[in-house]
Formats: C-alpha cells, sequence, structure tokens
C-alpha cells in the first residue's frame, strides 16, 4: 500500500476565496503528486465575532476535529484562538505573536494530530502571523513563498517584520515571486 506524502499549507486566505492565488495552484499540484495537503486558513477569535461575522462563517466550518475535504487530497482547517494576533493596541505585539497560537481551543497540536496533520513532510508557510505553527507539529522541510513585500500593507506591524526575517533565516526553501522580494531575502541568507 502506497502512502500519501503530506503537506501543511499555512495560508493568508481561504481556499475558497474568490481570488485565487499562487498558493492555490501550488496547493492542487502537490495534490496531483501524491501529496496529501493540510490547507490552513488564518485563526479566528473572538474578536471576529464582533468584527467580522462573515470571516466567522467562512472559517468556523474548518474547525473541526476530523478531515473537511475541499477538493482532491486537499483538506481545509482553521484554528479558534482566544487571543487575536492583529494590528490593534496589545495584540499586535511580539508577545501576543508568541502566544496567539498557544491559545488555540482546541489546543492545534491536538487538533493536527487528530486530522492525521502533526507529523508532515514539508510544512509551507505564507502567513506569517502563524509562523509558530512549526512549534506545533513536526516537519521535514520548511518552505516560506515570500509572496509580497508585505511591510507596503496597512495592517503589517514590526512584530510581524521580526517574524518574517528570522521566517527566511531558518527556512529550508524560499519562494519569491519578485526580484525585488529576492533581493530582500538575500539581506538574511545566501541564496542559491
Amino acid at each position: 500500500m502506497h502512502t500519501l506524502k503530506k503537506l501543511v499549507m499555512v495560508e493568508n486566505q481561504e481556499f475558497h476565496s474568490p481570488l485565487k492565488i499562487g498558493a492555490h495552484h501550488y496547493a492542487e499540484l502537490f495534490a496531483r503528486n501524491g501529496y496529501e495537503v493540510l490547507w490552513l486558513s488564518p485563526a479566528y477569535s473572538p474578536l471576529h465575532y464582533l468584527k467580522d461575522k462573515d470571516l466567522v462563517r467562512k472559517r468556523r466550518p474548518l474547525h473541526a476535529d476530523r478531515r473537511i475535504e475541499l477538493a482532491d487530497n486537499i483538506y481545509g482547517y482553521a484554528p479558534f484562538t482566544l487571543m487575536p494576533f492583529a494590528n490593534l493596541p496589545l495584540f499586535r505585539s511580539r508577545w501576543a505573536g508568541e502566544h496567539y497560537l498557544a491559545t488555540a481551543w482546541p489546543g492545534i497540536a491536538r487538533s493536527l494530530e487528530r486530522i492525521g496533520f502533526g507529523d508532515v513532510d514539508i510544512l509551507w508557510i505564507s502567513n506569517v502571523k502563524a509562523v509558530l505553527i512549526k512549534k506545533y507539529l513536526r516537519y521535514k522541510a520548511l518552505i516560506y513563498r515570500l509572496a509580497d513585500e508585505k511591510t507596503g500593507f496597512k495592517n503589517y506591524y514590526r512584530a510581524l517584520v521580526e517574524m518574517e526575517d528570522e521566517l527566511i533565516r531558518e527556512c529550508d526553501k524560499l519562494f519569491a515571486t519578485a526580484q525585488a522580494l529576492v533581493d530582500k531575502a538575500k539581506q538574511f541568507r545566501e541564496m542559491m
């Protein structure tokens, strides 16, 4: 019996978003080529119930102790966290970023284990906010997809810049979507 390899993709948006980005195409390619893919949507929190009920409607069905199939060999999960990591006073600090997934309920490590993604071949990160997911699962390779110059976005804040710089330094492979992003990455690591 042939077992599929496993990949967790930590993404910035929902898999079924009307706007398809590069990560969607990568997920589909991996799924067609022998991988089970877990698309990890951004976490939602009690704050989202107050500010963005539409977002809660999209993510809440993905918060389950079972696999939710999104497409062939692609599954979805959205953590529910008690403390948001957002561009708001108190919630945009490095401390908040480091404890954001630690307040997931139920625990993120337990949830990933229950749906069969506690031990994976590849951890693929696009969403810097959730970079510390790496503490909650076992992986053989860490890939960072540097898709945008995030400092230009209004909701980007200092803690995210620091966390991204660290991720660039420590990832096993880095994919960048533009030469300017390659140049940025060269500040932190030797490029092949």
